[in-house]
């Protein structure tokens, strides 16, 4: 996970109420630390030995992907710029950074594809994030995999791809489906993407060489007759 310089101390972050999971305002500091002990013991293998938490005197609650777990390497890296996809189905999410780059992690639904020139790009696969607004399901406990609506793909609709150059690419949903070899990249070699692929571009072994968009902004599923 990348943390912007006001997130590292403390700010920016969305609250949460325990009680109930609504949005709520802290009026006390938020600090973001990396925690070594939970009820004065050390963190168990599932969490650590170290993690980072954001914690504050009212005890409100941050979303899940700023807690890392497993914590082996603090690296400071020159200041990033925040952007966001907007994904619209039948749901509609304007998807962080931040909770992208959640998915990215190797624990989580990343993969690496290695171009022809030995380019090594690291992403998602396409039909998880279509998943996530294919339906009223966004992502199931413990796995958006079976978020993803096997029955509405198998009827049809077009998946669309547009960039921020105005330009947009349409997929049939049957070619998408479960196709781990259509990848929305947000690294190359490691690194965010440079200009002009920035922020995220589409990449596989499942693409054409026309098909390999860069600047992407939103994808959006057309269902038939919408």
């Amino acid at each position: 996970m990348v943390y912007a310089y006001d997130q590292v101390t403390g700010h920016n972050f969305v609250t949460f109420d325990p009680a109930t999971g609504d949005e709520a305002n802290c009026t006390q500091p938020l600090t973001t630390v990396l925690v070594y002990h939970k009820d004065g013991l050390n963190l168990t293998s599932d969490e650590g030995p170290l993690r980072i938490g954001i914690l504050g005197s009212e005890g409100l609650l941050t979303e899940g992907h700023w807690w890392i777990k497993y914590v082996t390497k603090i690296e400071i890296r020159p200041a990033i710029e925040e952007w966001a996809l907007m994904l619209r189905g039948a749901l509609v999410e304007n998807m962080t950074r931040a909770t992208f780059e959640s998915g990215v992690n190797e624990a989580c639904h990343g993969l690496n594809w290695t171009d022809n020139n030995e380019n090594v790009w690291t992403g998602m696969p396409l039909w998880l994030l279509v998943g996530r607004v294919d339906d009223g399901n966004m992502h199931e406990t413990n796995s958006s995999v079976r978020a993803f609506n096997d029955t509405l793909a198998l009827q049809g609709y077009t998946v669309k791809v547009s960039t921020g150059q105005d330009y947009s690419y349409e997929f049939n949903s049957t070619r998408v489906m479960r196709n781990a070899n259509i990848i929305v990249a947000n690294r190359l070699n490691g690194a965010p993407l440079p200009e002009p692929y920035w922020p995220l571009r589409l990449v596989g072994s499942a693409l054409f060489s026309n098909e390999t968009l860069s600047n992407i902004v939103e994808i959006q599923i057309e269902f038939p007759g919408s």
